[in-house]
């Protein structure tokens, strides 16, 4: 539950320091305001990456569980009867 809080507030940092340094570079007319703008920019982008790679990867699980596949490997299980995937031997839905 930690790790979650830390990924949202850190997300949220990053969207805030994007939009911030968006309006810096719009106001900059140029030399070290344009480059600290940018730098700006690159750290809320750095911020954000890993709370948008993970919902990204939640969201392709949810898809895959609504599509009977395994979420590891994205087999089909559609007739299989046993609790394992054949494809990769984990349990298909954990």
């Amino acid at each position: 539950m930690r790790r979650h809080c830390i990924r949202s507030v850190a997300a949220f940092f990053g969207a805030i320091l994007i939009m911030n340094g968006a309006f810096r570079l719009a106001a900059a007319t140029g030399g070290r305001r344009a480059a600290l703008a940018g730098l700006t920019i690159l750290i809320g982008a750095a911020l954000l990456f890993p709370t948008v790679r993970l919902g990204m990867r939640q969201a392709r699980r949810i898809h895959r569980y609504r599509n009977d596949r395994c979420i590891h490997c994205a087999y089909s299980l559609r007739g299989v009867s046993g609790v394992r995937c054949p494809e990769c031997g984990r349990d298909p839905f954990l």
